[in-house]
């Protein structure tokens, strides 16, 4: 048994408590010996996953472990209960997030152990003076148990209720009965040593029945007839006892009206008249003129009463145009109008509350408007008005024939009725009306000649407001004989009615079953019947009374399963498992067992997983689980967590035909979907590589975000898709450096002066590019040296003039101008940077070719001064000069030629060595001339013997 002190466990969560407190479920109810799951819900998933610590206050009721642990990016964190014994107590939970939860639980153990006592009465209401109630021992989940020994119950009551001090449920048994005394509302509480107490309230009754006598005409003609009618109500309803009620009417002036065709004497001032079915109606015969007032009196439900006025009346009609006068008053003298013919109709229908059928009466007057000054009282002063009375004289029906029509069709009459004399001179006449619809319906009788009149009735549904039967299951157990129910006779309201004031004393119950044995003769006790029987499983009785609507009643016994309860967190995370429990329950609601062969189905697309349920949809809904046994619901929530998406481009607009990568950033790894018109292909799991085909001003790319445990997301975008063209210029030197060399772009029209580097985005068409060819940058100067476009060279002089229809890049370079100036030699000019520059200083000759002038070195920098030519790069400006002695080679040769034969032709024959050959045929040739002296020796060479000339 695992558990966690709750300081241990109030000390962790002080220590990381803050947001998201999370949600504990555990099974409200659960079976000992069986497995269940308890779960914490979050309300946002972490990336990292959480941890809630768990225990439980009695460990010897429940087993959980120390921790469950939430998966990251999940809600749902799942952990198994093991049920011990039977008893309450409280499983609680402390996340790494928040505060301590709480969930209270029920285990009920299989073995029934008497835990506490209930209180049944016949009827929780009454109009009797006495009842009959049962006192039972119930175990914890309701069912009952056979108590071990006499069991003595301590009773107690209200003031008003009167019961035993005790009653004792014998050994072997579970039940008492107990007859109360009710005098008023209380109620009776059971206790006994070990036992939870009970308490039934119990409301006594008032009778709230009302005797109604209209009369009509209410305004009649002398030596006539007018109609009485007389009806019971109750809760503004129709009222109909189970048996005839005898009512005394009385006329309070019997020569104005009586109840018999000879007026003016006494003995016919009253009559017995009896309601069948709550109603009766008459007649009424009238004298001279005056006032009468009708009064219908019972025994049972008191009195009501009516006026009568007999010859001309003043009226007010005030209240709107409606047919019954709401202010009467006779005349005194000679009647006004007398004789006169009807010119207008008055018009009633009784009983006015109806739920079925009813008669209306129409009466034909002659009216005389009196205009007159009066003293009206408007806002505490008293001021002159003028105030028009009508005076109504009762006037003969002469044979017209008046329409009666409904403002709704609501009411079902003839229609057209002939205003004919029958029974005496009249001015009045009545027929029968239904009811056709339930509300309220106003009637119109019109006729030629005659201002109309109107009638109102209220229309309820129709039910039977005899008595019926109630029956009162007892709880009882599968197999024995016993009591198992209780059936008294119950009023329209519900409540329980005295038998023998009621029904007599004769009164017996017949009570018969097709799946059970019960007794089928049941005596009443005290006001209500007892049924015997034994249940074997559920079971329909049905109870008959002579006179009293039949009732039927399903008994079931305890501990037999027969419905579903299903147990399941109220809200859950969508796409995630959750756990649920659905239990066997009897007839008391106490789990009996674990349902196992279940259909479920639910609106938000519930499915098993594991043993546990996930629903698929977020939302609100119900899952319903249906078993041999009967079905039952439990709603629920289903949330979802929800995501971030957002979208980036890797370019601020999209061009035709070139390729922009979207991509998608959000906090969640889900699957994208991408919806666009745009040409585009996936090129990883979260972007995607778009190459807009035409031009749009308002490509909409739409992206469908999904992910289990979270709301889908769809965010659109909308973008403009131009066909340009990207026009890049680089300008540089031979080493590949940039130069801020500018130049000039015309392009849609416009001149606009660059600068390198040049990159931007033109429309398709002539775009020109004008290059300097030369241009000083920082006092050096600088020439084009070539030009490509796209790759291709171009004459580097001049402007560009391109038809751009793609991306076009332009690359230049300049070379810087190096300035070379040789003197006395050649290889002056300007070169480029880095160019070979070749410098020479050839001899050239003087006299004719006799004498020379012999390169003897360079003066400058950056040179070999000895090479008379040579070559370097071009890498500053350079001044050299050639440096010549003079040469007398040529004129000794001639000289010397004739002295020495054919051996010097052969010499200037020779080109080879010519200058050490000229030099060495001078020498001989001095030697010649100067002999015997001896021969010169040549600068560095070696001293030696002398050697013959030749």
């Amino acid at each position: 048994m695992r558990t966690l002190p709750l300081a241990m466990l109030a000390l962790f969560t002080a220590s990381c408590a803050h947001a998201d407190p999370g949600i504990l479920w555990v099974p409200e109810r659960m079976i000992a010996g069986h497995a269940y799951h308890g779960m914490i819900l979050m309300e946002d998933a972490a990336p990292s996953g959480r941890l809630a610590l768990l225990s439980a206050a009695d460990g010897h009721i429940v087993d959980v472990p120390d921790s469950v642990s939430i998966p990251p990016y999940m809600n749902h964190g799942v952990f198994p209960i093991i049920p011990l014994s039977g008893g309450s107590t409280e499983i609680f939970a402390a996340s790494g997030d928040a505060g301590l939860q709480s969930a209270r639980t029920e285990v009920i153990s299989p073995r029934s152990e008497p835990a506490k006592l209930r209180v049944i009465p016949a009827s929780p209401k009454t109009l009797a003076d006495s009842m009959l109630a049962y006192v039972l021992v119930l175990d914890e989940g309701g069912s009952p148990v056979r108590v071990r020994g006499d069991l003595n119950v301590h009773l107690a009551s209200s003031g008003s209720i009167g019961a035993p001090h005790g009653v004792t449920v014998r050994n072997g048994t579970y039940y008492a009965s107990i007859e109360i005394d009710v005098g008023g509302t209380g109620h009776v509480a059971a206790s006994a040593d070990g036992l939870k107490p009970h308490r039934a309230d119990i409301e006594r009754a008032q009778g709230d029945i009302t005797v109604r006598l209209a009369v009509a005409p209410d305004i009649a003609m002398r030596d006539s007839h007018a109609f009485y009618y007389v009806w019971l109500e109750k809760d503004g309803r129709p009222f109909r006892p189970p048996h005839a009620v005898d009512v005394f009417l009385h006329s309070g002036n019997a020569d104005t009206a009586s109840l018999s065709p000879a007026p003016g004497s006494g003995r016919y001032g009253g009559e017995l008249v009896r309601l069948v079915d709550g109603v009766a109606k008459g007649v009424l015969y009238t004298g001279g003129r005056g006032q009468a007032v009708i009064t219908a009196s019972t025994a049972e439900f008191g009195s009501g009463h009516d006026e009568l006025f007999v010859g001309p009346a003043r009226v007010d009609l005030s209240d709107g145009g409606a047919s019954v006068p709401i202010h009467r008053q006779n005349l005194v003298g000679d009647d006004p109008g007398k004789d006169a013919a009807p010119d207008m109709l008055l018009s009633w229908i009784y009983p006015s509350v109806t739920d079925g059928r009813a008669w209306a009466v129409v009466a034909a007057y002659h009216a005389d408007r009196i205009r007159e000054l009066g003293m009206v009282a408007e806002g505490g002063a008293v001021t002159g008005a003028v105030i028009e009375d009508i005076t109504i004289t009762p006037a003969r029906l002469d044979g017209r024939t008046v329409i009666y029509a409904s403002s709704n069709g609501g009411i079902e009459h003839k229609g057209a009725y002939t205003m004919r004399e029958a029974l005496t001179k009249t001015n009045a006449m009545e027929f029968e009306i239904s009811g056709a619809s339930h509300g309220e319906h106003e009637l119109a009788v019109s006729g030629p000649g005659l201002e109309p009149g109107t009638a109102r009735v209220r229309v309820v549904p129709e039910h039977s407001e005899r008595f019926s039967l109630g029956i009162a299951p007892i709880p009882a157990l599968p197999g024995a004989v016993q009591d198992v129910a209780m059936v008294s006779v119950l009023d329209e309201s519900g409540a329980a009615v005295d038998l023998a004031g009621t029904l007599g004393p004769g009164a017996r119950f017949l009570v018969h079953s097709d799946s059970a044995r019960i007794s089928g003769d049941a005596a009443p006790r005290s006001n209500s019947a007892v049924v015997r029987g034994s249940l074997e499983g559920p079971a329909r009785i049905t109870a008959i009374l002579d006179g009293v609507e039949s009732a039927v009643a399903e008994l079931v016994p305890s501990r037999v399963a027969t419905s579903l309860e299903i147990l399941a967190p109220d809200t859950v995370h969508i796409d995630e498992g959750f756990p649920f429990i659905v239990h066997h329950v009897d007839s008391s609601g106490t789990p009996v067992g674990v349902a196992s062969d279940l259909r479920i189905s639910s609106s938000l697309g519930a499915e098993p997983d594991g043993g546990h349920l996930r629903v698929g949809d977020p939302g609100t809904g119900r899952i319903s689980v249906i078993s041999g046994v009967g079905a039952s619901e439990h709603g629920i929530t289903a949330v979802a967590n929800t995501m971030d998406v957002d979208l980036r481009l890797d370019r601020a607009g999209l061009r035709v035909g070139q390729d922009a990568v979207l991509e998608v950033l959000s906090s969640v790894d889900a699957a994208y979907d991408l919806l666009t018109d745009i040409p585009f292909a996936r090129t990883g799991d979260s972007t995607f590589v778009l190459t807009p085909d035409r031009e749009d001003d308002s490509a909409t790319v739409t992206l469908l975000a999904t992910q289990e445990g979270y709301e889908p997301v769809s965010i659109s975008e909308t973008l403009e898709v131009r066909e340009v063209y990207r026009v890049d210029v680089r300008i540089t030197d031979p080493s590949g450096s940039r130069l801020d060399v500018p130049f000039e772009v015309v392009a849609g029209g416009a001149r606009s002066l660059e600068q390198p580097p040049y990159s931007a985005e033109h429309r398709p068409g002539e775009i020109v590019i004008d290059l300097p060819a030369k241009h000083t940058v920082h006092g050096h100067g600088y020439a084009a040296r070539s030009v490509a476009v796209d790759g291709a060279e171009r004459a580097h002089s001049g402007p560009l003039e391109v038809s751009l229809a793609g991306d076009l890049t332009v690359e230049a370079v300049y070379a810087r101008e190096i300035l070379v100036t040789v003197s006395g030699g050649r290889g002056s000019g300007v070169y480029g940077y880095g160019d070979a520059v070749t410098i020479d200083a050839p001899d050239r000759d003087r006299l004719s070719f006799l004498v020379r002038d012999v390169f003897e070195r360079w003066e400058g920098p950056d040179v070999d001064p000895f090479s008379s030519k040579q070559t370097f790069a071009a890498v500053r400006d350079v001044s050299i000069s050639a440096v010549y002695r003079e040469d007398y080679a040529y004129l000794m040769a001639v000289i010397a030629i004739p002295l020495l034969g054919a051996g010097g032709a052969v010499l200037y024959r020779n080109a080879a060595g010519f200058r050490w050959r000229v030099e060495n045929l001078l020498e001989r040739a001095a030697g010649m001339i100067s002999a015997p002296k001896a021969r010169k020796q040549r600068p560095g060479s070696k001293t030696g013997p002398a050697q013959k000339n030749t």
